[in-house]
C-alpha cells in the first residue's frame, strides 16, 4: 500500500479555488444544473469546461436528498502538471493519509505514526484516475435553506413539491485535480 502512497505523492495534482467560493447560483433544473453553474462561474475561469458527471439521477437524488450539488467538469487544454499542488501533504490535506509528526515531509514504509486510509483500494482507484491524464474541476455547491432531514428523505422516496426547483445553492468549495474521487474522504454525504 505504501507504494500506491508513493505513487499517488508523485503524481496526484490538487489545487483549491477560493475564488470561487461563495458564488451563488439560481439552478433551473436538475437538467439544467450542470450549464447553471458553468455559466455562473465561467468568468472567473481561464480555462473551458466540460461536464463529466454525475449521472442525472445522482445529480437529482443529491440536490432532493442532500440539498448538494456535487459536479465534476473536464478541463480541456490544461496539463496536470499546470495544476499546483501535489504530493504527500496534499494526501494528508484530504484524509488519505495521517497521523504523522511532519506533516510536509514524504513518509518511508514503516514509518512509525503515520497511517494509509482504508484497505488501499480507494488509493488505488486515485491512481488509476491519475493516470489518465485528465484535469478536473470539482464544484460542491450547497443548498442555503433550513429544509429539515425529514421532509428531504420524503421527497426522494415521494418526489420533491412542484414548486421545489427553481433552488439556489453557494459554491461551498471549489478545486483543480487529476483525480475526480480526491473528495472522497473530504466531503462524506455519500
Amino acid at each position: 500500500m505504501f507504494g500506491l502512497a508513493k505513487t499517488l505523492g508523485r503524481a496526484l495534482r490538487y489545487e483549491p479555488m477560493p475564488e470561487l467560493l461563495g458564488i451563488e447560483v439560481a439552478v433551473s433544473g436538475p437538467e439544467t444544473a450542470a450549464q447553471d453553474v458553468a455559466r455562473a462561474i465561467e468568468e472567473r475561469l481561464d480555462f473551458e469546461v466540460e461536464l463529466e458527471g454525475p449521472p442525472l439521477r445522482f445529480l437529482t437524488g443529491a440536490a432532493i436528498k442532500y440539498g448538494l450539488l456535487d459536479l465534476d467538469y473536464r478541463v480541456r487544454d490544461l496539463a496536470a502538471e499546470s495544476v499546483r499542488f501535489g504530493g504527500v501533504p496534499v494526501l494528508r490535506e484530504l484524509g488519505f493519509a495521517g497521523g504523522c509528526d511532519a506533516p510536509d515531509e514524504p513518509w518511508e514504509e514503516g514509518e512509525e505514526g503515520c497511517d494509509l486510509a482504508g484497505d488501499g483500494s480507494v488509493l488505488q482507484m486515485l491512481v488509476e484516475e491519475v493516470s489518465e491524464g485528465r484535469v478536473f474541476l470539482r464544484v460542491l455547491l450547497k443548498e442555503p435553506s433550513s429544509t429539515q432531514d425529514v421532509d428531504r428523505l420524503r421527497w426522494l422516496v415521494k418526489g420533491p413539491p412542484e414548486d421545489f426547483w427553481p433552488r439556489t445553492f453557494r459554491v461551498d468549495d471549489a478545486c483543480l485535480t487529476n483525480a475526480p474521487s480526491v473528495w472522497f474522504l473530504k466531503h462524506l454525504y455519500l
